[in-house]
């Protein structure tokens, strides 16, 4: 796998990758197994000098990929290639509709162009877990500080959907605009309404911490990976007004089965991040290992990869690439040239 170093200007190092591996997350007050160094982090987190907060709207920069019209009988071979961005997250990301990434530094949250030009969003709100967009253009996150899950509205005013969580951590959101919401230390998945906060849990004390969460291609289940070590991803039916069916276990022996974020792409595949091993690994959609994505290892040292999205379509965010957050520095996000669309929403 090529793998490009991008910075803020525009100079490019070429450096040479060979494989992919999965995610995973957790709060840094927790030791993770696998981890036999100190993490090198960028620890200069003040306010950023680049704070031009223009936003790339030019048309020719926007990417129309209709998902639905992908061929999965024609998938790309599994060589990526990967360019690293100047880009502000840390646990997760998402994207806005004027063509931003939407990220944290675990201390505010930013929105970040393409080309690198950052604006603060929502200042002192430190978090390091879950975020995903909701249809409403409101971003909801996983509060591990506050133990709470939060709706940011597009002024960056912001209000408690949720309290009293202990550890909330992996978010995925259906079609029908519900949040799920896994609750990693009280071993629980949980349906939240977006406007009230009310909830359901889905699931309760049949999984041992609950982290990556990430519906199937059709919206029938949902799978959930373990920060546990059992190496598991369970698969959890639900149907059209939210009601779960029997949780079952879809894969097994999953990398080093400390496991975080997770995505499935429009053929069904599954991405899951192994934190234990610094990748991403892809998995058919019948459960059977496929490959790894990327490995932190071949990214210039032990690098954290928590979590991923695919790109808007908006802005040179590019709808058939991951684009994967570098956990330790907050600053970086890396470019994956996946050439398969996520599931339609």
């Amino acid at each position: 796998m090529a793998v490009h170093h991008r910075q803020i200007l525009p100079v490019m190092a070429v450096i040479t990758a060979l494989g992919l591996a999965p995610l995973a997350c957790q709060p840094p007050t927790i030791d993770k197994p696998g981890d036999s160094s100190e993490p090198e982090g960028d620890s200069d987190s003040d306010s950023d000098s680049d704070s031009d907060s223009d936003t790339d709207s030019d048309a020719d920069s926007d990417t129309d990929t209709d998902p639905s019209q992908f061929d999965c009988d024609d998938q790309p071979p599994l060589t990526y290639e990967a360019v690293e961005l100047r880009a502000w997250a840390s646990e997760d990301l998402c994207f806005d509709d004027a063509g931003n990434l939407i990220g944290s530094d675990m201390q505010h949250i930013y929105k970040t162009s393409y080309d690198g030009d950052r604006e603060t969003w929502v200042a002192n709100l430190p978090f390091r877990a879950g975020m995903r967009m909701l249809p409403t253009g409101e971003v909801v996150i996983a509060n591990d500080q506050r133990g709470s899950l939060m709706k940011i509205h597009e002024d960056g005013s912001y209000e408690t959907l949720l309290g009293s969580l202990r550890y909330p951590n992996g978010i995925e959101i259906g079609r029908d605009g519900f949040i799920y919401l896994t609750e990693h230390d009280n071993q629980r998945v949980l349906r939240v309404d977006p406007d009230t906060g009310e909830y359901t849990a889905l699931a309760e004390g049949l999984l041992q911490s609950p982290n990556g969460i990430s519906f199937n291609e059709d919206f029938s289940a949902l799978y959930i990976g373990e920060f546990s070590g059992r190496r598991r991803i369970y698969k959890l039916p639900i149907d059209e007004d939210g009601v779960p069916g029997e949780l079952e276990i879809w894969a097994d022996n999953v990398g080093t089965g400390w496991l975080d974020g997770m995505g499935v792409d429009v053929c069904g595949n599954v991405y899951v991040a192994d934190y234990g091993a610094s990748r991403i690994l892809r998995y058919t959609p019948d459960g059977e290992y496929d490959d790894v994505v990327i490995s932190g290892r071949d990214l210039g040292g032990y690098v954290y990869l928590p979590n991923f999205d695919w790109g808007s379509g908006v802005g040179g965010w590019d709808p058939l690439k991951l684009y994967i957050p570098e956990g330790w520095s907050s600053q970086k996000t890396f470019e994956l040239d996946l050439g398969i669309p996520s599931k339609v929403r």
